[in-house]
């Protein structure tokens, strides 16, 4: 895996010996209904770690810590986004999250969106995952374990999100 300044720039696939770019890997968050962009935020503090790489974020009053892991054995790159106070003691509310969104470096050929087992509970259909077919035939299936999600795509760009309410 190789990381930038503000996340996962590529990924490889050993058995299939193939990279994967993605462009522009960002993540979005609302607050107490006020946006917060990737891009409006100061660079992170990046801590390295054997199997682990974590990006700090700092949105006065708010700590945003974004968290990709890849350990031994796993064929998959988990990322976390964790939110908490500067001074540890505030409620905040979370709007909305846009935990995965950017642009695969190649041309997507199909896509299927799985939709949520939970559409019977909650009355409206929500997505579950995001399965890309590449046009060489190989795909990358992203998966946020939320079954209220919310996926969208254009082109190879793509954002998955949900709103906890």
């Amino acid at each position: 895996m190789q990381f930038g300044a503000i996340g996962l720039q590529s990924f490889n696939d050993h058995a299939l010996q193939k990279s994967f770019a993605v462009v522009d890997n960002t993540f979005s968050l609302t607050i107490d209904n006020h946006e917060i962009l990737t891009r409006s935020l100061h660079s992170p503090e990046i801590k390295k770690e054997l199997d682990a790489i974590e990006y700090t974020f700092h949105a006065f009053p708010y700590r945003i810590q974004v968290i990709y892991e890849l350990k031994a054995g796993w064929h998959f790159v988990s990322k976390r986004i964790l939110v908490s106070t500067e001074s540890g003691n505030r409620q905040f509310r979370v709007n909305h999250i846009q935990v995965l969104g950017g642009e695969i470096s190649e041309h997507i050929a199909g896509v299927f969106v799985p939709h949520s087992f939970w559409t019977r509970v909650s009355k409206k259909v929500n997505d579950y995952a995001l399965f890309a077919r590449l046009k060489d035939r190989t795909g990358i299936y992203m998966l946020v374990q939320n079954p209220f999600l919310s996926v969208k795509r254009e082109v190879e760009q793509f954002a998955i999100s949900f709103s906890p309410e």
